[in-house]
């Protein structure tokens, strides 16, 4: 039989990894060979075994009861210090966690600082590191000589005390910052077993702080690290597997990892679970799980894209019933932090009406926050508001630029905007609104803007062909491009067409055809093809 040394079901001998959790399988001991245990995270191994083979902790005896005087915690055989709480074995009297919390530490008596450890002094002075008028971080930096701790790490090879030196190196608590010397402790802790150093000296190589940049060696001690329960760890082993840094990229471990982060309550790791759920990457699209971590994650209050998200989920009707109110809350939530797409969203609520009253003024204001962060979506709508004083003063000039630039960004490719804009932007040119009159560029933007689909503007185009304006006149084009309008429902290119049927522009003349394309356009009310209309028919009749 073979046992997953994670959750300790058994298996068969042939199966190479669990099924739960997808953790390499090992082979099942005798319960007669088991003579130690760790006391971290509470697995047995022989009597002969030195240290865990999962964390790293020294084992202990089966039925070893040593204590830590101070805190109560049990104590590994041999132990010079508590795992717990920093206290040198034997050493009795107040907890040292509440001796040395950050809210005590100036209440110590500083005269007597040779009473605790060193251990405990580095980690005081880790734990004040951010409180630099405090008299007593000063006299601990006056108390703890370097010399000292490293002579003391050479003597106990103490992971804790290596880990918390490479911190004051790190940051430059109590010395020079030197990310050498971080990286060199980091590497020195790690290599016991110490999870946070393994994350740290993963981060130092993922970057190349302190050392040169290694993503095969980020990996393993990431990897290293999450494989102790390091939620940091999981979460940086995910973004591993899912770029394909220092491994091959694997969506189904990053989904793993991802997800073994996300339970321990990260919250990056429980939006980028959502998103995995959400595109099937790595697993089943699941709508319900996405908006179940969408909303664990922004509920956090401090991770706008989750929070946008969670918008979306709500607005949508994605994982849960649709909800205009909650969905505008979290646009607002997501948009106060800057999220710029958030932004644009929520000014479309307030422009609209959805989950909130209608209010012009808040509408602009959210366009204009999400345009200048450099939202293309955003220009279209902001440059009506100036258009057409809708929220804010008019101003013509700003909404000329804005629909200019929004045009442009979509003909380079790097906007989504709405390709409205492109019929906007040529009616500014046609009419001198916001910049100097330009016919050539009117036509120009009206063919962009017809030839994307829309009705108005293909009628526009007619036009320009049918007087020439910007072009030369072309009695074939123009007839085209009535047609497609007219077929959209646009009714002054219906009358046109009727027009064009009627006239020979164009086309041949048929006068039937002349007929309906009055009739559709004067069934809209068009005053032009009602009167056209009744003079076709007495023609007609006549005839």
């Amino acid at each position: 039989m073979k046992i997953c040394p994670t959750c300790n079901k058994e298996f068969p001998d042939d199966q190479k990894f669990c099924k739960y959790d997808g953790t390499p399988l090992a082979e099942k001991k005798a319960e007669a060979e088991a003579g130690k245990k760790c006391p971290k995270c509470g697995r047995t191994y022989p009597t002969d075994a030195g240290f865990c083979m999962t964390c790293g902790a020294k084992l202990v005896a089966l039925d070893e009861k040593s204590v830590c005087a101070s805190c109560g915690a049990e104590l590994p055989e041999g132990a010079a210090f508590c795992m717990k709480c920093g206290a040198k074995a034997g050493e009795s009297g107040k907890n040292v966690e509440e001796k040395i919390s950050t809210r005590d530490l100036p209440e110590i008596d500083e005269n007597h600082l040779e009473k605790y450890d060193l251990p405990t002094l580095c980690w005081a002075r880790y734990k004040c590191r951010n409180d630099e008028d405090n008299v007593f971080l000063k006299k601990l930096n006056e108390f703890i000589k370097f010399d000292d701790v490293l002579a003391e790490e050479e003597q106990t090879q103490d992971s804790i005390l290596q880990l918390h030196l490479a911190d004051c190196y790190d940051e430059g608590i109590g010395c020079d910052e030197d990310m050498k010397q971080a990286f060199y402790w980091y590497k020195k802790s790690a290599e016991q077993g110490n999870a946070d150093a393994q994350y740290e000296l993963a981060d130092c190589y993922d970057n190349g702080t302190g050392c040169a940049e290694d993503k095969y060696q980020a990996f393993y001690w990431y990897k290293k690290s999450a494989e102790q329960g390091h939620a940091d760890a999981q979460f940086c082993l995910a973004i591993c597997y899912s770029e394909g840094e220092g491994c091959d990229r694997d969506d189904y471990q990053a989904f793993y990892w991802y997800k073994k982060s996300a339970e321990q309550g990260d919250a990056y790791a429980q939006f980028c679970l959502a998103n995995h759920y959400s595109l099937g990457k790595g697993c089943e699209i699941n709508e319900n799980q996405a908006f179940y971590w969408y909303k664990k994650s922004a509920e956090q209050g401090y991770f706008a894209g989750a929070q946008y998200q969670l918008a979306n989920c709500y607005f949508r009707g994605e994982g849960c019933d649709r909800d205009d109110t909650q969905a505008f809350y979290w646009y607002k939530e997501s948009a106060e932090r800057g999220d710029e797409d958030a932004q644009y969203q929520l000014a479309n609520c307030y422009s609209e009406g959805e989950g909130c009253d209608r209010d012009d003024t808040q509408a602009f204001y959210w366009y204009k926050k999400s345009a200048e962060q450099g939202n293309c979506e955003s220009f279209p709508p902001l440059a009506k508001c100036y258009l057409n004083g809708i929220g804010c003063e008019k101003n013509e000039r700003e909404a000329f630029l804005l629909f200019k630039r929004a045009a442009e960004d979509l003909i380079n490719g790097t906007s989504y905007a709405d390709k409205e804009t492109f019929k906007w932007l040529g009616w500014c040119y046609q009419t001198g609104t916001g910049c100097i009159k330009d016919e050539h560029e009117a036509f120009r933007w009206y063919k962009e803007s017809a030839e994307s689909g829309d009705a108005w503007s293909q009628y526009k185009l007619g036009d320009c062909y049918l007087h020439g304006i910007g072009c030369e006149e072309n009695n074939y084009e123009s007839f085209r491009w009535f047609k497609e309008s007219a077929e959209q429902g646009n009714a002054e290119a219906q009358y046109n067409l009727a027009w064009c049927y009627l006239t020979g522009r164009g086309c041949s003349v048929n006068k039937n055809e002349a007929l309906n394309w009055y009739e559709a356009s004067a069934k809209q009310g068009y005053e032009d093809a009602k009167s056209g209309l009744l003079i076709l028919r007495q023609v007609l009749r006549q005839e």
